[in-house]
């Protein structure tokens, strides 16, 4: 059994080989130059195959066809779009959308949204409410290429959209141009609360609170969430474009904060929005508060560093205090090399 298997595994290498050298150069060929006259042969080929092997010719064909247009663009993308269709591959793929193959559902979806075929998300929309969650991100990142409305299905989204999906989303996005990336504060209001946390990751991202008052005024409240994920995307996308008020506005949750994770991300963003109006709070909390562990201090200090030339000049006359902990992690904080 061992050695039948072997065998195989060998002979479909071989195969594989040979498909690629037979068919590599006709493929080039086609990408650029075109025409009909470069169609003929690779229909040929595919088509005199032998009725046994004529099926393997065509899958490695087209996965060829496609690692090839995977890395181009502009004329020669195209032509191998046409290439794909008039061999009629996108038949191929909708029947491994129509399987019941988690794995093929998964590669005839990725193969119709790379080859752009719009008219096959129809098809497709279906696997938005799949129950594996790598059929329905197969879904979504083709709903962005294909569908109306390319993030339109977060209204209505019932499952958690997850880290991994939303990273292949961000990366979906990236094929878009500036003017057609959605306005993400429609969704800050969303039930769903991972779906909140990817639009204020987005608009973090795209640079979008500048362009809305509201849109901070939105942000402000999930500083109180009961979710720290929310809070801490709200503080970070709040500090990237701080408003005149914003640092009393943090400097309060700060002290009203009592998760040591939710003060760090506090203490994170003060450190761009602080001012000498904080400098002797921030001393005061440094020196007496004997509750605050190693992380904490170390966060206060580089608040303290960062406002302007003052807060520096103070943590130095700190550092030549008695407590000779405070003064190592001060030193530490100031130490350019660092």
């Amino acid at each position: 059994m061992i050695f039948l298997d072997a065998y195989r595994k060998n002979k479909e290498g071989r195969e594989k080989v040979e498909v690629r050298n037979d068919y590599h150069a006709l493929l080039i060929e086609y990408t650029y130059e075109g025409g009909a006259q470069n169609l003929v042969p690779i229909v040929d080929a595919i088509e005199k195959a032998d009725k046994s092997r004529k099926h393997y010719v065509r899958t490695h064909f087209m996965k060829e066809l496609l690692i090839l247009h995977a890395n181009l663009l502009g004329e020669e993308a195209d032509r191998l779009q046409g290439l794909y269709l008039s061999l009629n591959f996108k038949e191929d793929s909708l029947k491994k959308v129509k399987s019941r193959n988690t794995q093929l559902i998964i590669q005839g979806i990725g193969e119709l949204r790379q080859m752009e075929i719009v008219n096959a998300y129809p098809t497709i929309a279906p696997f938005l409410e799949h129950s594996d969650i790598s059929i329905r991100t197969a879904a979504m990142t083709a709903r962005i290429q294909l569908g109306k409305e390319p993030f339109g299905f977060l209204d209505d989204l019932k499952t958690p959209l997850t880290d991994w999906q939303q990273m292949r989303l961000y990366h979906a996005l990236q094929r878009f141009h500036r003017t057609q990336i959605p306005e993400f504060s429609q969704w800050l209001a969303n039930e769903n609360e991972t779906v909140v946390l990817f639009a204020i990751k987005m608009i973090h991202e795209y640079d979008q609170l500048i362009k809305d008052a509201t849109i901070e005024q939105q942000l402000i409240g999930y500083l109180e969430h009961a979710n720290i994920r929310l809070r801490k995307a709200a503080i970070e996308t709040l500090a990237k474009w701080p408003s005149e008020n914003l640092a009393a506005i943090l400097f309060e949750q700060y002290q009203k904060a009592t998760e040591k994770e939710h003060q760090l991300a506090i203490l994170e963003a003060l450190q761009e929005v602080a001012d000498e109006d904080y400098l002797s709070k921030l001393e005061k909390t440094l020196v007496k508060d004997k509750t605050i562990d190693f992380d904490m201090q170390m966060a206060i200090v580089r608040v303290m560093s960062c406002i302007n030339g003052v807060g520096r000049k103070r943590l130095q006359i700190l550092s030549q205090g008695d407590n000779a902990h405070l003064s190592n992690i001060i030193q530490h904080v100031l130490d350019q090399r660092i």
